[in-house]
């Protein structure tokens, strides 16, 4: 992740902005005093609010979890779901 200054931010704005929108690559911007600040995308936003928020219920949680430490090969193929469905 790029770590920028506050007027070095200031001045390229736009640009980063832009950067930051279209690369989904977040900006650390640091501030005076050590303080420091990540700039993410509003949809790198939108996605992480929403796992936090899939994550909060405990049941929920182990679901995705359980699901997510399959490997590839324990995988339904799309031909079973297709048959399941009927399609």
């Amino acid at each position: 992740m790029e770590t920028i200054n506050y007027q070095q931010f200031s001045e390229k704005l736009p640009t980063l902005v832009e950067k930051i929108g279209n690369e989904q690559e977040p900006l650390c911007l640091e501030l005076p005093n050590y303080l420091r600040a990540v700039i993410i995308s509003e949809q790198d936003y939108r996605s992480l609010m929403e796992t936090v928020y899939l994550l909060s219920n405990p049941v929920n949680a182990e679901k995705l979890l359980t699901t997510a430490s399959r490997s590839i090969d324990q995988a339904t193929s799309w031909t079973k779901v297709k048959n399941d469905l009927g399609l």
